[in-house]
């Protein structure tokens, strides 16, 4: 068992220091199981780690709260939850003997964190609505609060405008599911294999899910009157609008991206995703490619 970060001490036990955002993507993917805790001295229902870790892919168990239970849904749909050290214990050992379990947990943990209502958009919505009902309070005593007014309203309006372009397109909802479970067979199977068997794998489970995938779909191609029937192919096509493209090598290059864009104007598409299963974790591996679709829309899990 490993245990990062402070206060660890006071209960008799040692921590192995602190982790930046790549140490606990990396902590995330490498273990079983991790555990989601609140400090309940400060009536807290929900933690950080409460979205960052099931962002990293993890599968968790977590306090049972009631922020939890809005978060994830009831138990065994996302996470486990569990009230006493006793039931932390048996959690944790149900999760280790059940690896279906692990994966059904932990894809759906990260839909749930990574798409609504907890989107970054979702909770600039509600810092939005409670700066504005702030507002209107003080407007009570105009006098004193009129320089206060125009600062929050100039704050407001670039909130609003961050909104405008936040929302999600019904590609990033894809790619969300896609990525969700490309980390979920990164972790089983690891690195190092060719990619065919990572494209075969990913074309399987993604329909197991309920998505429709073309595999080795060929495109035609007209240029100044000559027509090629097959001028290329694209890995995967998953709902006939965001391509995948998997990739199995120790570093990406400008050219995967290039291929893929092109691929994109070809087709006249606007979203891939350029996967590559030979980096240690795949959250390094993720490059989303766009052709008109605005950049502003990147998951926080990948990497441009």
């Amino acid at each position: 068992m490993s245990l990062w970060g402070g206060f660890w001490e006071k209960a008799g036990l040692k921590s192995q220091g602190f982790l930046d955002a790549a140490g606990i993507r990396r902590e995330a993917a490498r273990c079983m199981v991790s555990m989601i805790l609140v400090r309940r001295a400060n009536r807290d229902g929900s933690a950080m780690r409460s979205f960052e870790i099931p962002a990293c892919g993890a599968c968790c168990v977590a306090e049972d709260t009631e922020e939890h239970r809005e978060m994830f849904g009831p138990d065994g749909e996302a996470v486990l939850y569990f009230r006493t050290p006793e039931e932390l214990v048996r959690r944790v050992k149900e999760a280790f003997a059940n690896p279906e379990l692990r994966k059904r947990l932990r894809r759906n943990a990260y839909q749930a964190i990574t798409g609504r209502p907890n989107t970054y958009a979702d909770r600039l919505k509600t810092m939005l609505e409670k700066v504005e009902e702030d507002s209107r309070k003080d407007g009570k005593n105009a006098k004193k609060t009129y320089s206060r007014e125009v600062f929050v309203k100039a704050k407001l309006e670039k909130v609003k405008r961050i909104l405008k372009v936040s929302g999600q397109t019904i590609e990033d909802k894809l790619s969300h599911k896609v990525i969700g479970v490309a980390l979920e067979i990164h972790r089983d199977l690891g690195p190092g294999l060719l990619e065919s068997v990572y494209e075969a794998v990913l074309f399987a489970e993604l329909q197991k899910i309920g998505l429709k995938v073309e595999r080795q779909k060929s495109f035609p191609l007209e240029y100044k009157g000559t027509r090629f029937e097959e001028a290329f192919r694209v890995d995967l096509l998953v709902e006939g609008i965001v391509v995948l493209e998997i990739k199995s090598v120790e570093i990406l290059n400008n050219s995967h991206k290039k291929q893929v864009l092109t691929y994109l104007r070809c087709m006249g598409l606007r979203l891939g995703l350029l996967l590559n299963f030979g980096e240690a974790t795949l959250q390094q591996g993720i490059t989303r490619v766009v052709n008109g679709l605005p950049e502003t829309k990147v998951p926080p899990t990948l990497r441009s």
